[in-house]
């Protein structure tokens, strides 16, 4: 027990230091959005499984470049970074792709670099070109829904909002979420992300622990909810499968032994064979260490008789 707490504690300081200097750098980098901010890192386990920290992260990673985009708008980068954040939690759901290649992808477009919108597997030729492309397809079809956009290639704010507006256009918007509440890898991640925050919440004495208890909690007995099924499923899949394979070797069994056992029997023959024929020189080496080893021995007998005579 006394390692188990001294373990937890460590892994509670690492993560609220590192939680500590994150906020700091949010504050500082979105000013008065910061709350939105901090109110999306609070619900990140549940919509893009991902701990506080790592969404602070990441988020705070996009805020100089969408701000300067957006003309220095703090809210609107605020909003944007999220709507990120959750495109790529889609796409690597969607997909199976690494979270780390996605955000490549999308880091590549904040420095006009193309040649990774390859890692996002959407049918994005990784150009300039191959991304205009997609700028305009964005357009027609936010227009055709009521909500026409000009984005622009040249403004990076434009072509992030673009390429969020293209994961919605492909179906694949909200996927995360709904992954983390129905399938067991998304429930597991969600665990480890509420789990990482209650670490995080232990070393603060401004954190709701009893929010983030129930966090991990709630995660815990979802992810329980998407695993006992199958392993019931499992179970009796075992079951089938031995009912079917049992019968085939009972039948195959005998032939297979009947196949096999001449072999078996001249290799045991054989080894026998052989051990029979080292046998002899083993036996002669043994007598000859006997007969050399003898001598030493009736000299030391001796020895030993004679003093034991002139004790006497």
């Amino acid at each position: 027990n006394v390692f188990l707490y001294s373990e937890i504690a460590k892994k509670s300081i690492e993560s609220f230091a590192e939680y500590e200097q994150l906020v700091g750098g949010s504050q500082l980098l979105f000013g008065d959005a910061y709350e939105y901010v901090a109110e999306q890192a609070k619900n990140a386990y549940k919509d893009v499984q991902m701990s506080q920290n790592d969404y602070l992260k990441q988020v705070n990673g996009f805020a100089t470049g969408l701000k300067t985009s957006l003309g220095g708008n703090e809210q609107a980068a605020a909003e944007l970074a999220t709507k990120i954040i959750k495109a790529e939690a889609d796409v690597v759901a969607a997909t199976g792709n690494s979270q780390e290649a996605v955000q490549n992808a999308f880091n590549g477009i904040m420095k006009s670099n193309f040649t990774m919108l390859d890692n996002l597997q959407l049918g994005i030729t990784p150009t300039k070109e191959g991304f205009q492309e997609v700028i305009d397809k964005v357009n027609d079809w936010n227009k055709a829904n009521g909500n026409a956009t000009k984005y622009q290639i040249d403004n990076l704010a434009d072509c992030q909002s673009a390429l969020v507006d293209y994961i919605e256009m492909q179906g694949l918007a909200g996927y995360a979420s709904d992954e983390a509440a129905g399938t067991i890898q998304g429930s597991l991640s969600m665990v480890k992300a509420s789990w990482q925050n209650l670490l995080a919440g232990l070393a603060d004495e401004n954190a709701d622990l009893e929010l983030l208890i129930n966090n991990f909690v709630d995660s815990a007995t979802t992810a329980v909810r998407n695993i006992v099924p199958r392993l019931a499923q499992i179970l009796s899949g075992i079951s089938t499968a031995m009912a079917e394979i049992l019968p085939v070797i009972a039948a195959e069994l005998p032939a297979l032994i009947e196949e096999l056992l001449p072999g078996v029997i001249s290799g045991a023959v054989a080894l026998v064979n052989g051990l029979i024929m080292a046998l002899p020189p083993i036996l002669q080496i043994l007598i000859a260490s006997t007969y050399r080893a003898k001598p030493l021995t009736i000299f030391i007998a001796n020895q030993a008789s004679g003093k034991l005579h002139n004790d006497l």
